[in-house]
This record gives C-alpha cells, structure tokens and sequence, in this order.
C-alpha cells in the first residue's frame, strides 16, 4: 500500500483453521472434517474459536448404535452444518445454509464419507468448506453484546460490522463507508501504492481535505 513491506489494513480482522487437504475427489483444497477448528480475530483483538460438529439430520440419542454421530456403524448419512463456540464467549458463528437457517430447505444437506472422513454437499457434490464459492464463501461472528461481524472465509477481510445499535460500516479495498460518509482511499501511486485519503460524500466527492502521497522512486 505504501510500498515494499507496508500494509494498510481497515479491517483489523484475521482467519485461521484446522481443515487440511481433502481426497481431492471433491474438489482441490482443504475440507472440513468433524472437530477442525476456525480461529477468527475481530477488530480490537479479541479472538474466538469455533468447532466444526455437523449434527446429523434425524439424530436419535435414544439409539444406542448412534449415540456416536460419527461412528462406523454409518447410522446416519444426512447433516446439517454446525459450529460450536469453544472458546466460553458464547458467541455464535453462522455461515449460509447452516443449522440457523429457519427454513430447512435453505439448508445445506452434508453427506460423511467415513472412509476418508470427509463431509461434501449432496447436492453440487463438493467436500465441504466454507470458503468455496458453492457455499458462500461467508463467516458472520455475532458476540453476545450483539454485534455483528461479516468475514470473508478465504480471506479473513472483515466485509461489514454492524453494532448493538444496527450502524452498519462496510470494509473494502477502496475505502471504509457507514451511514453514508466515507472514507476513500485511491491507489494511483507506482505500482499501485496509495496516493490519497479523504472523506467522501454518500455520492463520492470530496468533503474537507485529503492526505496525499507522493514516492521517490529513484
């Protein structure tokens, strides 16, 4: 952003998992096994961490051959995709097609491969990440004050915060916007480095003065 080595980042948020490569039978890259682990770092710092238990759609506790959801006796096939809290903040992780979805059809419907112990969608055949496109590429963290954080599960960019009060501010590349002020940041130094910051209007023009960059590139 400012050159060799400087980063300006808006967002403050950083993504880390467990998952590791998959069969490759399903798709290339990583897959989500039962127990992997999604380590997210909000803005300030705070970290949470959420594991990965898909609940089987028909569970029956009552049956002692499925007690054990992911157990070789293969008693369940179906499973809605599920992340637990586990690091005691009681926050909650939602992605699309999840277990929070009211409507069961909107639900992505997981099938376990025991052999290679690997989850896929039933329906586009794909082992299952959060970050593949098929599934919307989402994390929404909601802590228990009630904000609400939207990350990209490739990136770890956070997309849109929204606070206790319902403001909403949205994270991009170019800039930082919320209750239509922005902050704009251009890139049209050498290659590609930051030339000027200003606040914007909700149309894009300039309100007040900017900071402006120039390099030597000698």
């Amino acid at each position: 952003d400012f050159g060799y080595g400087w980063t300006l980042d808006v967002s403050g948020t950083d993504l880390k998992t467990t998952a590791l490569a998959g069969t490759g039978t399903r798709g290339s890259g990583t897959t989500f096994r039962p127990g992997d682990l999604v380590y997210i770092t909000l803005p300030g710092g705070d970290q949470h961490a959420f594991q990965f238990w898909p609940i089987p759609n028909n569970y029956d506790p009552g049956n002692p051959a499925g007690v054990n959801p992911y157990g070789g006796l293969g008693v369940y096939e179906g499973y809605w995709v599920q992340f637990v809290a586990v690091d005691g903040s009681d926050a909650t992780l939602t992605v699309p097609g999840d277990i929070h979805e009211t409507n069961i059809d909107d639900r992505i419907d997981l099938q376990y491969d025991r052999e290679n112990n690997e989850f896929y969608d039933g329906f586009s055949g794909q082992s299952y990440n959060p970050s593949r496109a098929v599934f919307g590429n989402n994390y929404q963290v909601k802590t228990v004050d009630g904000s609400v954080y939207s990350v990209n599960a490739t990136t770890g960019q956070l997309q849109t915060s929204t606070d206790p009060n319902g403001n909403t501010t949205q994270y991009g590349p170019n800039g930082v916007s919320e209750n239509g002020i922005q902050l704009k940041i251009e890139r049209n130094g050498p290659r590609g480095t930051i030339s000027k910051i200003y606040l914007a209007d909700a149309s894009g023009n300039q309100v007040g003065n900017a900071v402006t960059y120039s390099y030597d590139t000698t």
